[in-house]
């Protein structure tokens, strides 16, 4: 009885398992190819083994493409929501809502959370995130393009309540050369360097309520929101001369006045007035309002909506502080759509800039 050549031996064996092998014996398979190819002599059976495995790799590879496509027409899970990429630089929106920091593309996608936390802000090129973390400390997160956000904390602690009871730190935002944050600790106005941590207190405030809003494009002044009343509702907005120290109003009106954001090519604002009962675009210097969206019925005002600017400087994303809601609003066209919607709190909204 003469043993069969190298090439009839392999091909018989391989028909033989592929009639009856499924994509979950396929190691199965190769051990009793093993054992078919031993009786043979010493100087074929490395041939015919890597033959073997060569071969029960490319069906199973083959196996494992025809249920990945499988898996692609199902739901995806929690952890494939997890590693998906990012929309495209320039199309990003955080955005706060409750304890989470959820991210969507300006197409208007299903959001993913990103981080535990509130307040997000981009940093100028879109590559980290400014944010108060689930423990109150101010943290800044690098954008991950899959899996988790890794991020490093500013400050340690936490600043303390207040007599009053209200929250230590909120309103992070980023210089325009994306070196600094300023942010409010209870009443007080700091600004930290990102490399180095080190903190600058700026001012003490006593008014009941400020809330940073923006830096001036050439990094001169903060734009400062104040509350003025003692019981909500009467927000005005000032500029804080970095250099001097000194306060010049800004924004006049009555009612709030908030979400004032400079646009990226530095020449326009954005916020919404419930006084002008609009969101609203202005110049640079606060002159030359023009509403784009208004609220004719005072049911649908938005409540301390806050604006933020497209890349482009043609669009803007608002969202309401006591709703979970994100719109787009084309300024050059007035459509409004609405992106995200849900119930609970909003806590901050951004658009990266790339």
């Amino acid at each position: 009885m003469t043993t069969p050549d190298v090439t009839t031996l392999l091909a018989e064996a391989l028909h033989r398992e592929a009639t009856t092998m499924t994509v979950t014996d396929s190691h199965q398979a190769l051990r009793r190819l093993e054992r078919t190819v031993r009786v043979h002599r010493r100087r074929r059976v490395a041939a015919v083994l890597a033959a073997a495995a060569a071969a029960v790799g490319v069906l199973v590879a083959g196996a494992a493409l025809v249920v990945g496509d499988d898996r692609a027409d199902s739901p995806p899970t929690e952890k494939q929501e997890q590693t998906r990429e990012l929309p495209l630089p320039g199309h990003r929106i955080v955005y706060g809502a409750g304890e989470q920091v959820l991210l969507v593309s300006d197409q208007g996608d299903k959001p993913r959370k990103v981080l535990d936390g509130k307040e997000p802000r981009f940093a100028p090129g879109g590559a980290r995130v400014a944010y108060v973390d689930g423990s109150g400390h101010l943290a800044v997160a690098k954008v991950a393009e899959r899996g988790p956000w890794s991020s490093t904390r500013l400050d340690d602690p936490p600043p303390a309540r207040t007599e009053e009871g209200a929250t230590g730190l909120y309103g992070p935002i980023w210089s325009p050369d994306g070196s600094r944050i300023a942010y409010m600790a209870n009443s007080e106005l700091r600004v930290v360097d990102v490399a180095t941590g080190k903190v600058e207190a700026l001012r003490e405030f006593r008014a009941p309520y400020v809330r940073p809003m923006d830096w001036t494009p050439d990094g001169s002044a903060l734009v400062l929101g104040f509350d003025r009343s003692t019981t909500g509702g009467e927000m005005v907005v000032e500029k804080f001369d970095l250099a001097t120290g000194r306060l010049t109003p800004f924004l006049d009106g009555d009612g709030e006045t908030t979400g004032v954001r400079f646009s990226p090519d530095g020449t326009q604002i954005g916020f919404y007035s419930d006084s002008l009962k609009c969101i609203c675009v202005a110049a640079a210097d606060g002159s030359q309002i023009r509403p784009v969206l208004t609220f004719e019925d005072p049911g649908l005002f938005p409540d301390s909506a806050r604006v933020v600017w497209s890349p482009d400087s043609t669009t803007l994303v608002w969202d309401v502080r006591r709703a979970v809601q994100v719109s787009r609003l084309d300024l050059a066209t007035g459509v409004n759509e609405q992106l995200v919607g849900g119930e609970g709190r909003s806590a901050g909204i951004d658009w990266d800039r790339p």
